[in-house]
């Protein structure tokens, strides 16, 4: 997202801030370059989490099994391979990489 090229990857994390949290969004595109990926990451995870409750509406589980599905994504082990979600995957890289407090984050 810094370099002036995106990939998939990085289009999906942008479109999800965008989409759910359009305020965040808007301010990590004003900030620095270097800093951009990893606010856009922050406000593509809590967009993410704020849309659990929305998407399951019938069964309470569901949304259970989404938020649990998120800490164990934040708490597995950084050296671990990708989890395969690529808003998941910007959050670790800027959890690693800012060395972000993941409790606090949970």
């Amino acid at each position: 997202m810094g370099s002036g090229t995106s990939s998939p990857l990085d289009d999906a994390v942008a479109a999800s801030a965008r989409s759910g949290e359009p305020d965040r969004y808007l301010a990590a595109l004003l900030a620095p370059p270097s800093a951009r990926a990893p606010l856009l990451a922050l406000a593509a995870f809590s967009s993410e989490v704020a849309r659990v409750p929305l998407a399951v509406t019938r069964e309470a589980a569901m949304g259970e099994i989404r938020l649990q599905w998120w800490r164990d994504a934040l708490e597995a082990p950084l050296a671990n391979a990708r989890t395969g979600n690529p808003i998941a995957d910007a959050v670790r890289d800027a959890v690693q990489r800012y060395d972000l407090p993941v409790p606090l984050l949970l």
